[in-house]
C-alpha cells in the first residue's frame, strides 16, 4: 500500500521505495532528502551515493543539490527558516531539538555542516550507474579482478557485426547449395542476419527458446522422413485414383479445382516423390491434395474425396512450417551464441571493456565468494544510497544494489519504518544503511535499451510496505490534472499489469497561477479532433498528413491570436516555444514538420537520434574521402554529387568535356588535403565550407539551419577524433564505424537543437521525458506497432518477452509455443505504449491536443485501452466512440471535440529529401482569382483594410493631435488601431454575465498593461465596459450582459467562395434593393472571383435567434449626443459598413442554413448590431451608440445568388 511521502518525516533508514508520478517534484524531493542526510545524519557528501542513468542527469542533480544546500545555509544565516513550507521546516526540524548522531544541533552547528557539504560538493558521489560500477571495480581492483589498464569501449556494435559476418563465412561458405539458398532467402546477407539478432546480443541473460531445439529438430526430421516414405507408398498404391478424383470428380467445384491447376499439382507431386528434395521443401500446390481444401471445394449433397494419400499430404503440409521454424531457430541460436562468445574472446584478448561489462563484472564479484566482503566495504563507504529513475533499472543493476544493501533482508514492519523520532530523541538516520529507490513505473519507457519493468516489480515486492508516493503535481493546471486523473483512473488496469497502479495526484496551490487564456477564457484542458469517416476506417498513413495539417493550422491560429493579445499564459502572450508536438519517430516528425513548414511555421526537432545517422554524415564521409584521395576520380565525383556541393548528373557529365572546371575542383580538394596536413582537421574543415560555398548552399534551403547544425556538430566530433588518431585513413575508418553503428544513447552523438530561437518544438516522446510545455499536441495516438500473434508462426523474426511464471526475459527463436509467447509480447507492447502515452500526456502544463476516431488498428492502441477497453472498440459505431470520449466530461467540461478540418482529404505534398531550389516562374497568374474581403471591395472608397476589423480609422484621425482632455473618460481614450485592438480583445476575453467587480478589474488591468496603456485609464475603461454590457440593444431590452459564454462565438472567421463578381453588378443589386449608401459613391473594383473572407466580432444567440455584432471604437465626438442615429448612419456610409455587414450576413446565413435543421431566415436571424462603444449609455438604450439593421431576406438571398453566380442575382 502506497503512503503519501512527507520529506520531513520520511524514514532515513532501511530500504524504501518512492514512486514519483510525473510533475510531482522527484528531483526536488531528492535534494530535500539529501539536505536531511547532511543535517540530521551528519553524513559527509562523499558518503551519500546518488545514482542515475545519464551524465546530463548527474549534472542536474549535482546542481539542484548544491542549490538546496546553499539556500538552506542562507536561511540559517538570515534567520528566516520558516519562510518556505518545505525548506524552512526541514531546517527548523534539524535545529529545534532533534538530536542528530548524538549531537543536539543549533543554527551554528547546522551552518558548519552545510559549509562543509558545499566545500566538498565536487567530491559528491553522484554517478551514472556505469560510472558507479567503474569506480567500484577500479577502487577494489584486487577483489574484482578487473584489468588495471583495460580500455573502455563505447559500444560493441562493430564487434558484433564483425562476429556475425565471421559466423556467416564459417557456416555457409562451402555449405551445400540448398543451405546457402535457404539462408539467402531468409536473411539475404550477413547484415540481414545481424539485424534480426541485434536486440538479443545485448541481452545475455535472455533465455533462448526453444532450449531443446536440437531434440525438436531431430524429432521433426524423423517424422518428416516417415511421412514422406508413407506418401511414396500411398502414391504407388492409390495415386492414380486420387489424381483421377482431382481431375474428374463431379463433387468438386471446378472454379477451385481448375484443370490446369490440378495437372500442375499432380506433376509437381510426382516429381517431388521421385526426386531428392530438402527437408521441409513442399511440392507446388500440395494444398490441392489436402482434406481441408477438398472439403472447401465439395459441392452440397456430395461426398468429399478422401483417402490416406490426402491425409498424408495434409500432415506434410502442416509439418513443413514447423520444420522450417525449427531449422531457423537452430541457426539463430548458433549465430547468437557464436557472436556472444566471439565478442567476449575479442575483448579479453585486447583488454577491452564495454559499459555493460562493468556491471557484469561487479555483479560477478558480488555474487562470488568475496562478494560479502566487497559489499560491506561499499556499504561502509556509502551508508546511504539513492537510486534515481529506478524504473529504468534491469535485473543485473537491481541485483547489484540488492546485494550491497541486502534488500531482501532489510524489510521490516511498516510501523517500525514509519516511526518518527520525537523532539529530543536521536534521529533514525541509519540503522547503519539505507537504500532509497526513487522512480515512477508509469514512466518506464526505455525497454528498447535494456530497461526491464519486471525488475522494478521485483524490487516493489521486496520493499513490501516500505513504499511511498508523491501526491502533488507541481507542473500542470488543475483542470488538466483532473482530466488525466479521470482518463487513467476510470480504467481497472490502466497500465495492464496490476503492479502499476494509478494514484490520482492533486494540483498544487500554484497550479493555476499562469492559466492559458484564449480570448480571455480558459479553454477545456483537452482538445480532440474527431476523425469521422464515411466508409471503412482509414489507414493511419492516409490520415497522418491531414491531422498534421490540422495541428499546423491550429498552431498558426494560436500564434496569430497571441500576436493580437488573445492567447496568453497568465499575463504574457503565448510564444512559439510554448508549443510542442510529440511524435513517436522520425516518420511522424517529418510529416509534422512538413505541415508546419507549409503553414509558414518554423520548428525545431528534438530527438535522441545519433548525428551519425543523418544524411550529412554520409555526405561528409564522401567529401573527406575526396580530400584524402583527390586523385581518385570516382571519389571526387562522389563528393561533387553530394547535396553539400550540389552537382547534378548534367554537371557531372559536363566535367568529362570541361577540363578547366575539373582542374578547378581538383585544386579545391588538393588544397584542402594540404591544409589538413599543415594545420589540422578543423582548419581544413572550415576552409572547405567556405571554398565550396557549402554553408551558403545549405542555409538557402528550407531546413538549412538543421542541416548546417548537423554538419558543424560532425566537424567538432571529427576534430576531437582527429586529435586522438594519426592519418587520414584512421579518421575515416573511425567515421565509417560510427556511420555503420550510430548510437543515439551516446550523449555526444545526440542531435543538437538547430536554433535557440523561440520555435515550435517537435519532440520524440522518449526525448520529451523530463521536459514540460504549456501546450502539447499528440497528433497520432492511434498509430500502433502491434504484434499479431496470429501471424507469429509466419514471421520468423525472434522477439523478446517475459515468462509468465517467473518473469524471466526470454527470446523466442521459433518455439512450438510461439503464438502464446507472441500474445505475451503483445501484452508487454501495449503496457509500454500505455507508459509512453502517460509520459506524453503529462508533458503538458495547460492544454493537450489529440485526435481520435475509428482509424484502422486504433483498437490496439494505448488510448483505446483507456477509453474503450482496447479491442472492445471494434464494432462500436461513431456515436459509441464519442460517448466514451465524453465520459471524460462527467462532472465538468474537460474535453472539447472538433471535427477535423474539411480539407483533410487533400494530403500535404511530401517534401523531397533534396529540397527544391527556387525556379523562374514562366506561367501565367490568374489575376482575377483572389482571396478578398469587405476591405478589398471598398479599397478605393477610402477605407482601411481589416485584419480583422479593429475599427476603420481615417489616416488624418490617426495622425492628428486631438485636443487634450483633462477628464479620463471613454471620449478621451486614445484613438486608432491600438485602442480598437485593446477594446476588442478585452470584450472577447470577458464572460459577459461575470464581468463585474474584481473579475472585470483584473481583466482591464491586464489588458491595459499588455497593450501599453497607462494604468490610470482603469476606471474609465471599467465604466465603458459596464455601459456596453448593460445598454439595451433594442426596444425589447436585449443586452450583452445577458449573453452566456456558451451562446456566443467571438472573432468568428469565415471563408466562402464567390463566382466572378463585378462592381457594376454589385452596385446595381444594392441600388435596386435600397442600400444604406444609395446616396454615396458607388463601389469600384476590377472584376474578380475566388474566396471571400472576414472576421465577425461577435455572433450570439438569444431566445432562439442569431445575431451578429461588430465593435466600433471610432471617435465621433466628445458628447453622448455625437453618437445619435444620424451620426452613426453617416459613419456607416462613410466607411461602407453596410457592405461589410451584408457580407457578414451572407456568411452567417450560409452557415446557419448548413448547420441548423429547418433554418428560416425570417424566424432565426435577429439582425445586425454595430456598437459604437464610446457612445453607449444604458439610460439612452439603443438611441445612442447602437446601429441596428435586419436586412430583408430578399436582399440576402439576392447577394447569396450573386456570389454563387446564379442567374437573377442582380
Amino acid at each position: 500500500m502506497m503512503r503519501p511521502l512527507d520529506t520531513q518525516t520520511f524514514p532515513l533508514q532501511g530500504v524504501q521505495l518512492i514512486e514519483a508520478s510525473a510533475g510531482t517534484g522527484k528531483t526536488y524531493t531528492i535534494a530535500n532528502l539529501y539536505l536531511r542526510l547532511v543535517l540530521e545524519c551528519q553524513l559527509p557528501v562523499p558518503q551519500i551515493l546518488v545514482v542515475t542513468f545519464t551524465k546530463a542527469a548527474t549534472q542536474e542533480l549535482r546542481a539542484r543539490i548544491r542549490a538546496r544546500l546553499h539556500e538552506a545555509r542562507q536561511r540559517l544565516l538570515s534567520g528566516a527558516v520558516c519562510d518556505d513550507g518545505d525548506l524552512g521546516s526541514l531546517v527548523l526540524r534539524a535545529t529545534s531539538g532533534v538530536v542528530a548522531q548524538g549531537t543536539r544541533l543549533d543554527a551554528a552547528a547546522a551552518t558548519a555542516l552545510l559549509d562543509a557539504a558545499l566545500t566538498h560538493m565536487d567530491e559528491a558521489a553522484v554517478y551514472t550507474i556505469h560510472g558507479f560500477a567503474q569506480r567500484m571495480l577500479t577502487d577494489h581492483a584486487f577483489e574484482s579482478g578487473a584489468p588495471f589498464e583495460a580500455e573502455l569501449l563505447g559500444d560493441e556494435q562493430n564487434l558484433r557485426r564483425a562476429a556475425v559476418e565471421d559466423f556467416w563465412r564459417r557456416r555457409f561458405y562451402g555449405a551445400p547449395e540448398d543451405d546457402v539458398a535457404w539462408a539467402s532467402a531468409e536473411w539475404g546477407t550477413p547484415e540481414g542476419l545481424y539485424r534480426q539478432i541485434a536486440a538479443l546480443l545485448g541481452r545475455d541473460a535472455a533465455r533462448l527458446l526453444p532450449e531443446d531445439i536440437a531434440d525438436i529438430v531431430q524429432t521433426l526430421a524423423t517424422r518428416w522422413a516417415t511421412l514422406r516414405t508413407g506418401l511414396i507408398d500411398a502414391w504407388a498404391a492409390e495415386g492414380e485414383a486420387a489424381c483421377e478424383q482431382l481431375r474428374a470428380s463431379p463433387a468438386l467445384n471446378r472454379n477451385r479445382y481448375r484443370a490446369a491447376s490440378v495437372m500442375r499439382a499432380i506433376d509437381a507431386l510426382a516429381d517431388w516423390l521421385g526426386g531428392n528434395p530438402s527437408q521441409g521443401e513442399l511440392p507446388e500446390r500440395i494444398d490441392l491434395f489436402t482434406p481441408a481444401k477438398l472439403t472447401l471445394a465439395t459441392k452440397k449433397g456430395h461426398d468429399t474425396p478422401s483417402g490416406p494419400l490426402f491425409d498424408l499430404c495434409a500432415e506434410l503440409e502442416a509439418l513443413a512450417p514447423r520444420l522450417a521454424r525449427a531449422r531457423r531457430a537452430v541457426l539463430l541460436r548458433e549465430a547468437v551464441c557464436f557472436t556472444r562468445e566471439a565478442v567476449a574472446t575479442h575483448k579479453r584478448a585486447r583488454r577491452l571493456l564495454a559499459y555493460d561489462d562493468l556491471l557484469s563484472q561487479l555483479d560477478a564479484v558480488l555474487s562470488g565468494e568475496d562478494g560479502a566482503a566487497l559489499a560491506e566495504r561499499i556499504r561502509a563507504r556509502f551508508p546511504i544510497a539513492m537510486i534515481d529513475e529506478f524504473q529504468d533499472t534491469d535485473p543485473l543493476q537491481y541485483r547489484i544494489f540488492s546485494a550491497v544493501y541486502a534488500v531482501a533482508d532489510a524489510a521490516q514492519p511498516a510501523e517500525t519504518a514509519s516511526t518518527q523520532p520525537a523532539s529530543g530523541e536521536r534521529a533514525e538516520c541509519a540503522r547503519a544503511n539505507a537504500l532509497f529507490m526513487i522512480g515512477d513505473p508509469k514512466q518506464a519507457i526505455y525497454g528498447f535499451r535494456g530497461a526491464d519493468i519486471f525488475a522494478y516489480f521485483k524490487a516493489q515486492r521486496e520493499a513490501g510496505e516500505h513504499a511511498y508516493t508523491l501526491t502533488t503535481n507541481w507542473r500542470s493546471g488543475s483542470a488538466l490534472i483532473d482530466a488525466i486523473n479521470r482518463l487513467f483512473g476510470a480504467c481497472e488496469r490502466p497500465f495492464v499489469f496490476e503492479e502499476i497502479g494509478f494514484h490520482p495526484v492533486q494540483a498544487s496551490i500554484t497550479a493555476d497561477a499562469t492559466p492559458l487564456l484564449l480570448n480571455g477564457v480558459a479553454p477545456p484542458p483537452l482538445m480532440c479532433w474527431w476523425l469521422g469517416h464515411d466508409a471503412k476506417p482509414p489507414r493511419p498513413s492516409a490520415l497522418m498528413p491531414s491531422v498534421a495539417a490540422a495541428c499546423a493550422h491550429e498552431i498558426a491560429r494560436l500564434l496569430a491570436c497571441a500576436e493580437a493579445g488573445d492567447a496568453c499564459l497568465g499575463d504574457r502572450p503565448l510564444v512559439a516555444r510554448d508549443l510542442a508536438v510529440l511524435v513517436r519517430d522520425r516518420v511522424e516528425a517529418r510529416i509534422v514538420r512538413t505541415a508546419l513548414a507549409h503553414a509558414g511555421i518554423a520548428s525545431v526537432f528534438l530527438t535522441r537520434d545519433s548525428i551519425f545517422a543523418t544524411a550529412e554524415a554520409e555526405a561528409l564521409r564522401r567529401l573527406l574521402r575526396a580530400v584524402a584521395e583527390p586523385g581518385d576520380a570516382r571519389a571526387l565525383r562522389a563528393a561533387l554529387a553530394t547535396d553539400l556541393i550540389g552537382a547534378n548528373a548534367t554537371a557531372l557529365e559536363a566535367l568529362n568535356h570541361d577540363e578547366a572546371t575539373w582542374e578547378s575542383w581538383l585544386g579545391h580538394f588538393q588544397r584542402a588535403q594540404m591544409h589538413w596536413r599543415e594545420h589540422g582537421f578543423m582548419a581544413m574543415f572550415t576552409q572547405l565550407l567556405g571554398d565550396c560555398a557549402i554553408a551558403h548552399r545549405l542555409l538557402a534551403e528550407p531546413d538549412g539551419e538543421r542541416r548546417m547544425t548537423n554538419l558543424l556538430q560532425l566537424g567538432e566530433l571529427l576534430a576531437v577524433a582527429a586529435g586522438e588518431r594519426s592519418g587520414f585513413e584512421s579518421l575515416l575508418r573511425w567515421l565509417d564505424a560510427r556511420i555503420a553503428d550510430p548510437d543515439g544513447e551516446d550523449e555526444a552523438q545526440q542531435l543538437r537543437l538547430e536554433s535557440d530561437e523561440s520555435l515550435v518544438q517537435v519532440v520524440t516522446i522518449h526525448a520529451s521525458k523530463g521536459l514540460e510545455y504549456p501546450l502539447v499536441f499528440l497528433p497520432f495516438p492511434w498509430r500502433v506497432r502491434a504484434i499479431d500473434p496470429d501471424k507469429a508462426n509466419d514471421d520468423g523474426k525472434p522477439f523478446l518477452f517475459h515468462a509468465q511464471e517467473d518473469e524471466t526475459l526470454c527470446a523466442d527463436l521459433g518455439s512450438e509455443a510461439r503464438v502464446a509467447h507472441a500474445k505475451r509480447a503483445e501484452q508487454e507492447r501495449l503496457a509500454e505504449d500505455l507508459r509512453l502515452l502517460y509520459v506524453a500526456l503529462t508533458r503538458a502544463r495547460q492544454r493537450l491536443y489529440l485526435s481520435w476516431g475509428a482509424v484502422a488498428g486504433a483498437e490496439q492502441s494505448a488510448l483505446a485501452w483507456l477509453l474503450h477497453g482496447g479491442v472492445g472498440m471494434i464494432g462500436q459505431d461513431e456515436a459509441a466512440i464519442r460517448a466514451d470520449l465524453f465520459r471524460l466530461n462527467a462532472g465538468g467540461e474537460r474535453l472539447e471535440l472538433r471535427e477535423l478540418p474539411s480539407d483533410r482529404a487533400v494530403p500535404l505534398p511530401p517534401v523531397d529529401a533534396a529540397v527544391r531550389r527556387a525556379r523562374r516562374f514562366a506561367g501565367r497568374v490568374d489575376a482575377g482569382w483572389r482571396v478578398t474581403s469587405y476591405s478589398g471591395l471598398v479599397a478605393d472608397h477610402g477605407t482601411r483594410p481589416e485584419l480583422p476589423d479593429y475599427d476603420a480609422v481615417a489616416l488624418d484621425e490617426v495622425s492628428s493631435n486631438p485636443p487634450a482632455r483633462t477628464v479620463r473618460d471613454a471620449f478621451a481614450f486614445p484613438r486608432g488601431a491600438r485602442a480598437g485592438l485593446f477594446l476588442h480583445a478585452l470584450l472577447e476575453r470577458l464572460d459577459f454575465p461575470q464581468a463585474q467587480g474584481e473579475i472585470l478589474a483584473q481583466a482591464v488591468r491586464a489588458g491595459l498593461q499588455l497593450h501599453g496603456f497607462a494604468a490610470d485609464w482603469q476606471p474609465a475603461i471599467e465604466a465603458l465596459v459596464r455601459q456596453v454590457l448593460d445598454t439595451p440593444l433594442d426596444d425589447a431590452g436585449l443586452r450583452l450582459r445577458d449573453i452566456a459564454r456558451t451562446d456566443r462565438r467571438d472573432e468568428l472567421a469565415f471563408y466562402y467562395p464567390f463566382a466572378p463578381l463585378s462592381s457594376r453588378a454589385l452596385n446595381t443589386l444594392l441600388a435596386r434593393r435600397g442600400s444604406l449608401a444609395l446616396d454615396g459613391a458607388g463601389l469600384s473594383f476590377n472584376p474578380l472571383r475566388g474566396m471571400m473572407k472576414g472576421f465577425i466580432d461577435l455572433v450570439f444567440r438569444r431566445d432562439g435567434r442569431y445575431y451578429l455584432a461588430d465593435y466600433k471604437s471610432n471617435h465621433l465626438g466628445d458628447r453622448a449626443e455625437d453618437y445619435a442615429q444620424g451620426n452613426l448612419a453617416e459613419a456607416m456610409r462613410e466607411h461602407r459598413y453596410d457592405l461589410q455587414y451584408l457580407i457578414y450576413c451572407v456568411a452567417l446565413h450560409r452557415h446557419l442554413r448548413a448547420r441548423l435543421p429547418g433554418y428560416d431566415y425570417a424566424r432565426d436571424f435577429g439582425g445586425v448590431f454595430y456598437l459604437f462603444l464610446r457612445g453607449m449609455r444604458p439610460a439612452d438604450g439603443p438611441r445612442l451608440g447602437v446601429y441596428h439593421d435586419r436586412p430583408e431576406s430578399g436582399l440576402i438571398d439576392a447577394l447569396d445568388a450573386l456570389f454563387t453566380g446564379e442567374a437573377g442575382g442582380a
